[in-house]
């Protein structure tokens, strides 16, 4: 059902396009396999729509850990410019406080975004003594949402992290 059709289903008197990112992002797919068959520039597009919603979303609570969370899905600068252009090309009087959310957002995330990169690698645990296998990845994916959680925000308190949380529990 279409974001109008479920408005009017619902009986809404706002306007509410529910389902719309995910409906947009099957039609900019089409739109997008005609124009070009770059991959890498049909999945930036694509991962643009489905996520262009998300900035209402933090607009509740600008949390820094779904901000780190978004940040692995798409990119938080791109959105934020599409975002902006969104609000600014409505044709209606410019909503300041929308704006400014806009550069909090931005803001934050460029105090944290390297906190999107793993602080605690493969070598890491070799260099702790561990032998390489399968293991490795259950380990370094707990870490690694611990570290977007906060648990620890450098790379020696992650060490730590996995000495005392992860591995003590095995």
């Amino acid at each position: 059902m279409s974001g109008c059709r479920a408005q009017e289903a619902l009986g809404l008197d706002a306007v509410h396009f529910f389902g719309h990112a995910k409906e947009g992002a099957v039609v900019a797919e089409k739109f997008l396999k005609r124009l070009t068959d770059e991959k890498g520039l049909t999945d930036h597009v694509l991962s643009l729509v489905r996520h262009h919603m998300k900035p209402y979303d933090l607009r509740k609570e600008l949390n820094k850990t779904a901000l780190k969370r978004l940040g692995l899905k798409v990119n938080v600068e791109d959105l934020m410019m599409v975002h902006r252009a969104d609000k600014l090309g409505r044709g209606k009087e410019i909503d300041r406080e929308e704006i400014s959310h806009i550069d909090k957002i931005l803001t934050t995330w460029n105090e944290i975004k390297h906190e999107t990169k793993p602080m605690v690698l493969g070598r890491h645990l070799i260099t702790m003594g561990m032998k390489p296998g399968k293991h490795f990845g259950e380990i370094l994916n707990k870490a690694f949402q611990a570290q977007l959680d906060g648990a620890f925000s450098t790379h020696e308190d992650g060490i730590a992290y996995v000495k005392n949380k992860i591995l003590k529990k095995k």
